[in-house]
């Protein structure tokens, strides 16, 4: 305050705001940042919007709308109407924050945040129009395609997500586009040409993520060799994650019983660190207990705790897990 009083200065008084909004001061930090407004009117949109989220603090909406669109005045690119109609969304002003989303969309053409909250408030098809529109000009636009793949899929055009995400692999042809793909048509029963599109990300990505998609594919279509191939071959990578043996343990377990899921990690023990055996042999544990097999066989998952804990005497989640099973 002293050095206020001696050179008023914008910066300072943005300062002192936080200062006392930390202190929650909050009618005094409303007063330091509208002195930094005054002494800085064209300083950029941060000091309006802290000042806008102090006086919510109090409740005044009203006030706190006018700085929102002071906001627009000064900055009116994107992210200002973005802000702008994200509060009038949240004061129920539904028409004026999708005008203010609309508006968003017409600058920049690509603003998530602007597609995010108009698929929020509106219908399906007025969303899909509004992308449409915003996206005319742009053939490629892969934000476009991304949230008309998403917000299909969350209402339930599962066909219409699919040629959305067809369109992504077109203009951004990269193994997360692949494996999006392949989980919508897992979930449709399409699972040749998924498991097709998950070896192409590989291709691409050989990561333990998208080999563990392949891998649980490949389980479920009852090709269990080549998922088990796939699981030897992360391990011997080296990445660090091992989600993709972790998926194949209980379908292994199911055809052949924990005797083969130990004799098929035995050569592998030297590649995989003690900790992570462990947390392999737990999660099948846990899975045949009160996972997918269905049989609750405490017998077999006691086994199968018990060798974790073979592994790796002193872990506590295989012990805790050996104990919850004892006691249900």
């Amino acid at each position: 305050r002293q050095a206020l009083q001696l050179t008023p200065d914008g910066d300072i008084y943005l300062k002192l705001g936080n200062f006392l909004a930390e202190k929650g001061r909050t009618t005094e930090a409303i007063a330091a940042y509208r002195q930094a407004i005054k002494l800085n009117p064209n300083s950029n949109r941060y000091y309006y919007y802290i000042l806008a989220s102090q006086l919510m603090e109090l409740g005044n909406t009203k006030e706190a709308l006018l700085v929102y669109r002071q906001i627009v005045k000064l900055e009116p690119d994107a992210e200002s109407y973005n802000i702008l109609g994200n509060f009038l969304r949240k004061l129920g002003q539904r028409e004026e924050a999708i005008a203010a989303h609309r508006e968003a969309l017409k600058i920049d053409p690509k603003s998530y945040l602007a597609y995010h909250y108009l698929g929020e408030m509106m219908e399906y098809q007025e969303a899909v129009a509004i992308y449409r529109q915003a996206s005319k000009n742009d053939s490629k636009n892969e934000v476009y395609y991304e949230h008309l793949a998403s917000l299909s899929l969350q209402r339930g055009f599962v066909n219409e997500a699919i040629a959305a995400y067809r369109q992504l692999i077109k203009i951004e042809p990269e193994a997360s586009r692949y494996v999006e793909l392949g989980d919508v048509l897992m979930t449709q029963e399409k699972h040749q040409e998924a498991i097709a599109l998950y070896r192409q990300a590989v291709a691409k990505k050989p990561t333990d993520d998208y080999y563990s998609k392949l891998s649980q594919a490949l389980a479920q279509q009852n090709k269990l060799d080549e998922a088990l191939a796939i699981c030897q071959n992360v391990v011997k990578t080296g990445e660090g994650s091992y989600d993709t043996c972790s998926n194949i343990n209980l379908p292994l377990y199911k055809q052949k019983g924990f005797p083969a899921v130990m004799a098929f990690y035995q050569p592998l023990a030297n590649m995989i660190p003690r900790r992570k055996m462990a947390e392999l042999y737990i999660k099948l544990g846990r899975d045949i207990s009160y996972g997918e097999s269905g049989d609750g066989s405490k017998q077999e998952a006691a086994a199968v705790f018990q060798e974790a804990l073979q592994i790796d005497p002193e872990n506590t989640d295989a012990k805790d897990a050996l104990k919850n099973l004892i006691a249900n």
